[in-house]
């Protein structure tokens, strides 16, 4: 369809719990047979007693941090996993257990695991059962709006392009839009809780130029668009393109 591939929405309720319970412990036996692997090396080359020393730190650098992982402990969070649609079935990719000043001792990666379709399809939901249809035209609408393109107007009159963005990292929603007839591209950021969107757009010296109140109802995007200071409220309607 085009449209990016987000887990949680692929995914029943059900699902995510029992996926991420699978990747859990798979992450979890993965760092275990990778410590017993360092523990190993490490009695090796201490016992050798003729490896440089910078070899026997590096090595217990690394046992301290897969001792230490985040993920060891906590459940891993599918919002911020890749997922992966490939010819035999699904993967899905979790980041490691480094962060970017440790990567270069982060041996072991990241995580992955996949399924084939017919393990993965108990744990769908319906619009994940629709995308292993055969055909486009059997998709159901996606039920979040990140990433899609939409087309609509402001005050009924003014023409308008939009492309939703999620900043996962911040928690925040940002809508980049402009006028079909100027192309300038400003932006309106905010939040979207329960399909409601509370956005706003900044002029060019920073200060308050609107504030955005829509609701997400059927791939549509419908609210109004409030200018600051006079508090005029125009009616605002996009469409998925």
């Amino acid at each position: 369809t085009g449209n990016p591939l987000i887990v949680n929405d692929i995914l029943s309720d059900s699902g995510v719990k029992e996926i991420t319970k699978i990747l859990k412990n798979y992450i979890r036996n993965s760092i275990d047979d990778f410590l017993a692997e360092l523990k190993k090396l490490l009695c090796e080359t201490i016992s050798e007693g003729d490896k440089e020393d910078d070899v026997v730190d590096r090595i217990k650098e690394q046992i301290d941090l897969y001792q230490n992982c985040y993920y060891y402990e906590n459940e891993p969070d599918l919002e911020y996993v890749t997922c992966i649609f490939e010819e035999k079935g699904l993967t899905i990719i979790n980041e490691g257990c480094a962060n970017s000043y440790k990567q270069a001792i982060d041996d072991l990666g990241g995580f992955s695991v996949s399924f084939s379709y017919e393990e993965i399809e108990k744990y769908l939901s319906p619009y994940g059962k629709s995308l292993l249809s055969k055909g486009k035209g059997d998709v159901i609408p996606n039920p979040n709006p990140e990433s899609k393109i939409f087309k609509g107007k402001i005050d009924s009159k003014y023409p308008i392009t939009a492309i939703i963005s999620v900043s996962r990292e911040m928690g925040k929603f940002y809508i980049y839009y402009w006028y079909d007839k100027e192309k300038i591209q400003d932006t309106w950021y905010g939040e979207y809780n329960n399909n409601h969107l509370t956005l706003r757009e900044k002029d060019k010296n920073g200060n308050l130029a609107a504030n955005i109140d829509a609701e997400w109802v059927n791939n549509k995007i419908i609210g109004t668009w409030t200018k600051a200071g006079t508090q005029k409220a125009l009616t605002l309607e996009l469409e998925e393109y």
